[in-house]
């Protein structure tokens, strides 16, 4: 897994698989997710973590 300082400065792209962990580990919910940032097979870091609050 990715330190914070490498998935918000890098901005490598993520499988949705990563993503998916990644929310469920934020208890957050999935299909919110979808809908503010699409079903797409590989997301930005940096999306995901803007999404999650950080």
């Amino acid at each position: 897994m990715l330190t914070y300082e490498e998935a918000y400065d890098e901005n490598p792209t993520i499988s949705h698989g990563e993503a998916i962990t990644e929310i469920k580990k934020h208890s957050c919910s999935v299909s919110e997710f979808y809908e503010d940032c699409g079903e797409k097979a590989n997301y930005k870091a940096r999306d995901l973590l803007n999404w999650l609050g950080y």
